[in-house]
């Protein structure tokens, strides 16, 4: 590991009980696991995964009937046979795994029921412990160090990353997929918390509880 990235990773890591080596793997087996599903991700996608996993789905909601409604509209539109069957129903996401990306075809094909799936969701967010914009920033800047260490060639990655560095220097942490990633993979699904996808989830849907 570079001089460079320890430094980085010590001014993040502080007096958290994780080290350098297991930080650096974590990161790196997320960033291999998002590309496998999604080889069209871009940084952009990759912040919005590590982003994920520390703020959950808080964000998103506005109210339970808005959630509904949204998510109703995002399903009749859903091309079950062609936005659904190729991607991935269930996806850990980040460096600590907090939370799950849920494919919406897990409704459409009747796997679980809309209420419980909308329930999941929206109580997945009371579980968040979202850090600060500052301790968010120092991690995002550990996270990106070692991404770019990886030598992954990720198309347009210098614009990602100023586009990233600007938003949350004005004080914004939530990005959209990236274009090129909408287009290739059809990402459809909501964050849910993986104690509450393993415990409620899995068991109805006969999907795997990992």
């Amino acid at each position: 590991m570079s001089r460079y990235i320890s430094l980085i990773l010590g001014l993040f890591l502080g007096g958290c009980s994780m080290g350098d080596n297991d930080f650096a793997k974590s990161v790196r087996v997320a960033v291999e696991q998002q590309i496998k599903s999604c080889p069209a991700t871009q940084l952009q996608d990759l912040y919005k995964n590590f982003m994920q996993d520390r703020f959950g789905p808080e964000h998103l909601i506005s109210d339970r009937d808005a959630a509904n409604r949204y998510l109703q509209s995002e399903l009749s539109e859903l091309d079950s046979s062609s936005e659904t069957e190729s991607a991935e129903v269930v996806e850990l996401i980040g460096w600590e795994g907090n939370y799950m990306r849920v494919n919406l075809s897990v409704v459409k094909k009747n796997l679980v029921s809309q209420d419980v799936y909308l329930d999941a969701f929206i109580r997945s967010a009371s579980s968040a412990k979202a850090p600060s914009q500052e301790e968010w920033q120092k991690e995002w800047t550990a996270i990106e160090a070692i991404i770019r260490s990886m030598n992954l060639s990720l198309p347009d990655y210098e614009q990602d990353k100023q586009k990233i560095d600007e938003m949350l220097k004005s004080g914004r942490f939530a990005v959209h997929h990236s274009e090129r990633f909408n287009k290739a993979c059809h990402p459809h699904y909501r964050i849910i918390s993986k104690e509450i996808y393993q415990q409620e989830i899995a068991p109805l849907s006969g999907l795997s509880s990992k």
